[in-house]
């Protein structure tokens, strides 16, 4: 499992893209992953964030890599669908 500062990590760079929103997370550990649930005034977006991406960065590097992967971008193109962060990117269905 994932420490807590790299969840926050994401959780305070959801919060930076969609700052009018309302971010919950929880652990599935089932999956091994993390599930963001993002509700932007109505609209609900959802990520899916592998505990493996967590475990092969440091909390300070999540936000740049998330900003690089442009999560936030696929968010909002993929509302019906979901993002899952990966290791080594997005994966989008």
């Amino acid at each position: 499992m994932s420490d807590q500062e790299k969840v926050q990590a994401v959780y305070e760079y959801l919060l930076s893209e969609f700052p009018n929103s309302t971010v919950e997370d929880r652990c599935d550990g089932d999956r091994g992953a993390y599930l963001f649930r993002i509700d932007d005034q109505g609209t609900v977006y959802s990520a899916v964030v592998s505990d493996a991406f967590l475990d092969s960065r440091s909390a300070s590097d999540i936000k740049v890599t998330l900003k690089t992967f442009l999560l936030a971008e696929h968010l909002r193109d993929m509302i019906d669908t979901g993002v899952a962060v990966t290791k080594t990117g997005l994966d989008i269905p």
